[in-house]
């Protein structure tokens, strides 16, 4: 592996240097094999540079595909040698061979199946049932939801599976219904695992309450009770080991001494207290857990209503809530809307809090025919906030926008449609197979980093049907096989694939300074302004747009010394043309600003030194009325225009009249 590690190495130089800067990049590598009973196979080989796709092997003509145009230095280089031959042969040949003998030794571990513990609870407050699935292998487990015997899909939050300490899984999925929903009807929890002879049916009359507070119960008391019961249980387990010890004539075999030379450990039951650490460490997160879960409270979201005065768009953005689970809709006259509505995904904010938004496209026509409002639903609210459209802030001045067209939306529908379709065509195709063909892979993960001031970072993982059996990393530049595989292989074969790691690296780290220097020709600098709602607001917003590549920072200054309260940084989102833009916001009274000297900083690697934006100098955006504002000035600019065409055609007509001057008139038309 050490080889591997010299060559990512490498290429993770080359790459880098077609950036020429020394902001932090990440290199990362994805190749392997896959097989099952029909003999199909996938190979792959893929490189990703900062998060995208750049370049990648295409086996079936031997060559490689540059997604992005700096790769191509990298697609002719590796095509003019023995690069691309070498992994064009390991994956048709050598990854099969290896993939077939890991299976076949390790098939006891990797066929392994633990029926997953399941628990079914639900809080008073917010109204939410939560079906919790744990230590089961393998991986993959499915938890829905029925009403009465139909399946529900909406009001369902599915959470990712996270891994256990013990190599097992888990994973939850959260129902939010009311409790008059639940005297109504009947529902259930469904759990679909390859342990179980049939699916888990647990039914929601028969979870358990959790209770925010009282005497006498709740998630707290339960957990002391457990903890309270296991202590005991170990008292005497470990007492009784004791005894039997001693009255039975039993010497233990004594361990290997420590370097420190304590001998103390050839008294204890390893597993014993292995499993009473483990007990121990889960109970003390589920601690943590609980306490956490009592102490945070729901929070109640932030909302705005606002439009661009030229645009159709009317956006109901809601944030600084907590727990994450909001739902944002719109309403026409009193009925749901759900033609012409983009529901953006929930973003956290750095304060461990959410932020959402709906954008509605709506005409202005529309606007004054119909009462439109945007509903806002979330567990910290006794009743749903309702926001009339007709109360939005309007942020922006501008000229008239374009009429709408309606087929669109038909093409929309019709591509959404056939894409549903597909979908579940391909499902079926893959349920099918799944459940007719015994499937393996074999995969490998390489990560390189170049922090900003220090060298680059080299990780690599095997997986062998997504588990886990080897690691290795630049930091101690050795291979670590799992005790699981360990003895499969020889002692030999790893040391091998210890030094093919280090060559990988290598070559990883010439590639990437490479790149770097290749993406050097593509840098925009960024457009910013720096403006507030209204001069009574609190919120100074400073914003970046149309720069490339994407990694940009703002930030604030208070008379020179860095602000970190009270400003929310937003996430960077992409442009249509391919450019990024960015903005932060920053909380602040007038008082505030008229005491200090506030500005923002933008640093992008297009700049030759930072921006720096003195808030005084700030556009005020107004919502209307009198007064001045952008308006105002447009008003001003035309009045003063219109008097000096006045004065200049005066002028022109009293020189004409003065100067003697007589036009010639043209010959008479007979």
């Amino acid at each position: 592996m050490e080889g591997h590690h010299d060559d990512f190495n490498n290429i993770f130089t080359k790459i880098k240097s077609l950036f020429n800067d020394s902001r932090g990049h990440t290199l990362q590598r994805m190749y392997g094999c896959e097989s099952d009973d029909g003999g199909i196979t996938r190979r792959y080989d893929q490189y990703c540079f900062d998060g995208e796709d750049f370049i990648s092997l295409d086996l079936e003509n031997g060559t490689w595909i540059a997604v992005k145009p700096q790769a191509l230095i990298l697609k002719h280089d590796w095509e003019s040698n023995k690069y691309t031959k070498f992994w064009k042969n390991f994956l048709e040949h050598d990854c099969i061979d290896l993939l077939k003998t890991f299976v076949n030794y390790g098939r006891e571990t990797l066929k392994r199946k633990v029926r997953p513990e399941t628990f079914l609870f639900q809080k008073e407050s917010p109204p939410e049932v939560v079906c919790d699935a744990t230590g089961f292998f393998p991986k993959a487990l499915n938890i829905s939801w029925k009403k009465d015997g139909q399946d529900v899909h909406v009001d369902v939050d599915l959470r990712e599976t996270l891994p256990n300490q013990d190599g097992s899984f888990q994973k939850r999925s959260i129902l939010k219904v009311s409790a008059e929903e639940l005297q109504k009807h009947t529902y259930t929890c469904v759990i679909e695992h390859s342990s179980l002879e049939k699916d888990l049916v647990l039914p929601v009359s028969e979870r358990r309450i959790l209770r925010d507070g009282g005497s006498g119960g709740g998630l707290m008391g339960i957990i002391v009770g457990v903890v309270v019961a296991l202590v005991v249980l170990v008292a005497v387990v470990a007492g009784i080991v004791v005894w039997k010890k001693k009255n039975s004539g039993f010497k233990s075999v004594p361990s290997r001494a420590s370097s420190e030379g304590d001998s103390s450990s050839n008294n204890e039951d390893p597993v014993m207290i292995n499993r009473c650490r483990t007990n121990w460490y889960h109970l003390s997160s589920l601690v943590g857990f609980a306490a956490i879960w009592k102490k945070r409270n729901s929070v109640r979201p932030e909302t705005s209503l606002f439009q661009k005065e030229a645009s159709p768009e009317v956006v109901c953005d809601a944030t600084g809530f907590c727990p994450k689970a909001l739902n944002i809709s719109w309403q026409k006259d009193g009925e749901d809307v759900h033609v012409n509505v983009e529901l953006r995904e929930t973003l956290p904010n750095q304060d461990g809090s959410f932020q959402k938004r709906c954008i509605l496209n709506v005409s202005a026509e529309e606007l004054q025919k119909h009462t439109y409002t945007c509903v806002i639903e979330h567990s910290s609210l006794e009743k749903d906030l309702v926001l009339p459209v007709s109360e939005r802030r309007i942020l922006r001045d501008g000229g008239s926008d374009g009429g709408s067209d309606g087929g669109l939306i038909g093409i929309i529908i019709g591509v959404v449609v056939a894409l549903v379709v597909l979908v579940a065509v391909v499902a079926g195709i893959v349920i099918w197979k799944k459940k007719n063909s015994e499937a393996h892979s074999l995969q490998y993960h390489y990560t390189a980093l170049t922090p900003r001031h220090a060298g680059s970072e080299f990780t690599a993982v095997g997986l062998l049907d997504e588990k886990q059996y080897m690691s290795y990393s630049s930091s101690h530049r050795r291979l670590i096989p799992d005790n699981w595989i360990k003895n499969i292989m020889s002692e030999n074969y790893w040391k091998d694939e210890a030094q093919n790691m280090q060559s990988n690296q290598y070559r990883f780290n010439s590639t990437f300074k490479t790149v770097r220097e290749q993406f050097n020709h593509s840098r925009d600098p960024p457009e910013t302004s720096l403006f507030q709602e209204e001069a009574s607001s609190p919120e100074v917003v400073c914003h970046a747009t149309g720069f490339f590549p994407k990694a940009l920072n703002i930030s604030w200054q208070k008379d020179g010394e860095d602000v970190h309260k009270d400003v929310d940084l937003r996430e960077t989102l992409p442009n249509q043309d391919g450019s990024f833009q960015k903005r932060s916001i920053l909380k602040v009274s007038a008082e505030e600003l008229q005491k200090h000297t506030y500005t923002c900083v933008i640093e992008h690697s297009s700049l030759e030194k930072d921006l720096v934006l003195p808030v005084s100098e700030r556009r005020i955006l107004r919502d209307g009325g009198s007064g001045g504002g952008l308006i105002g000035i447009i008003v001003g600019v035309i009045v003063a225009l219109v008097v000096l065409v006045a004065v200049v055609a005066g002028i022109v007509i009293w020189k004409k009249k003065n100067s003697g001057f007589k036009p010639v008139h043209p010959n008479p038309v007979i």
